[in-house]
């Protein structure tokens, strides 16, 4: 019901019968269009040394009321929807090259059987091979289609600037950002953008994120989603163009595959009504509650005393 109410693709059962992999192309681009990436529920309504570890009922809650999250959130709800469609999936676990941190990225894996593909062959009477993709659906970068691991490299374009996905190893394939990325905009070739990471192609159990998770949540030093806003999302595609809005600290930035526009506020309170505009799936006093807390220094903040959540 979810999938054709909130994500509408009307007939999900009868598309991944027929044309599997045009289904996981639509579920990947309702899913970044419709749940934003965003800290404003995980850190920004609370201080940052209130928050605890989410439960994964907690993850799933935050898909289902269509509010979004950070990558376990988005990709944890879209691996529910993709088996219980009877999609074949693994939970994946990457590393942010510029942090180093093992498993501080989840993603997902997909196989399609060759017989259920419609990629279009040289000879009709060739075999379809099976194919595995890579999805990221909780990203704060571009990203709206899965990644096919064998017809690596995948290039991609976003703000005049060039990306790709390779492969490393057998085992490890890499996001590589060239001359800055999207959301920072052009860099020196020697800059590392922090949207590179690492994918490491060994399936993993939900568990096994227990420790990054704490760390990530429970550490408000720990990464610089507790010190600033942090929201993504696509706002429409075209055939050959895309168009996506970013909040990153008290800087709007629109982008399309060549431009990439930035509009800076004084105040948090002053960005307030763009959030409004571009984020409505979330809740009011989560905004309210977000601005008021990010305007306070984060070295404040954090030494301010109330009650958990």
């Amino acid at each position: 019901m979810f999938i054709k109410h909130y994500f509408n693709i009307a007939n999900p059962k009868e598309l991944f019968i027929k044309d599997r992999l045009n289904l996981l192309k639509q579920l990947v681009k309702a899913s970044v269009t419709r749940m934003p990436f965003q800290n404003l529920t995980s850190f920004g309504a609370f201080l940052p040394c209130d928050r605890a570890t989410p439960q994964f009922k907690e993850v799933l809650r935050s898909g289902v009321k269509g509010e979004g999250g950070l990558c376990g959130h988005l990709n944890n709800f879209m691996i529910l929807h993709l088996e219980t469609l009877g999609f074949d999936v693994d939970r994946l676990s990457g590393c942010f090259r510029r942090t180093g941190v093992p498993m501080s990225h989840q993603l997902i894996k997909v196989r399609i059987p060759g017989h259920v593909s419609k990629e279009p062959v040289t000879n009709p009477m060739e075999k379809r091979e099976d194919r595995t993709y890579i999805v990221d659906v909780g990203s704060g970068i571009p990203l709206h289609e899965p990644i096919c691991i064998e017809k690596l490299p995948y290039y991609g374009r976003a703000g005049g600037l060039n990306f790709r996905y390779e492969r490393v190893d057998e085992n490890t394939l890499q996001r590589v950002n060239e001359n800055g990325d999207a959301i920072m905009g052009n860099k020196p070739s020697s800059f590392m953008s922090p949207q590179d990471y690492t994918i490491d192609l060994a399936p993993r159990k939900y568990s096994e994120f227990n420790g990054p998770v704490h760390a990530i949540y429970s550490n408000p030093r720990s990464v610089f989603l507790h010190q600033g806003i942090y929201c993504f999302r696509y706002l429409n595609f075209t055939e050959d163009d895309f168009e996506m809005v970013c909040v990153r600290g008290k800087e709007l930035i629109l982008i399309t595959k060549e431009t990439r526009q930035v509009q800076s506020f004084s105040s948090y309170e002053e960005l307030k009504p763009s959030l409004y505009k571009y984020f409505p799936m979330i809740n009011t006093n989560d905004v309210e509650l977000t601005v008021k807390h990010f305007s306070i220094p984060f070295e404040e903040a954090i030494k301010m005393p109330s009650n958990k959540p």
